[in-house]
């Protein structure tokens, strides 16, 4: 099977720290291990429709070897939920999350 299109829309992308302060609860993140909440690094909102059928030179390669694409939707500069600090350089794992949500009509 192949597709032409297929698309999904997606919204609120964030960023957490910490996304092991309890292995196996993904919904828990946290500045520091036995924290609950106030992990939220960053944020940024849509929504996108985003074409996964479909190739393009602006893509980046992705992590699974050949053919496998990551499309680029935002940039975050800084930890904006955060006091606007530098991300991490130093191995620090952050969690990445995101919204599904249905496609609008065209108008």
């Amino acid at each position: 099977m192949s597709f032409t299109r297929l698309l999904v829309t997606i919204d609120k992308i964030t960023l957490s720290s910490n996304p092991d302060v309890r292995p196996g609860d993904q919904a828990l993140t946290g500045p520091a291990p036995g924290s609950v909440g106030g992990g939220l690094a960053a944020e940024v909102d849509g929504p996108w429709a985003v074409d996964l059928a479909h190739s393009d030179p602006n893509y980046l390669p992705g992590k699974g070897g050949p053919g496998e694409e990551a499309v680029p939707i935002a940039a975050l500069k800084s930890q904006n939920r955060n006091g606007n600090q530098s991300f991490a350089t130093d191995g620090t794992r952050y969690a990445f999350g995101f919204d599904s949500c249905r496609q609008l009509p065209r108008r």
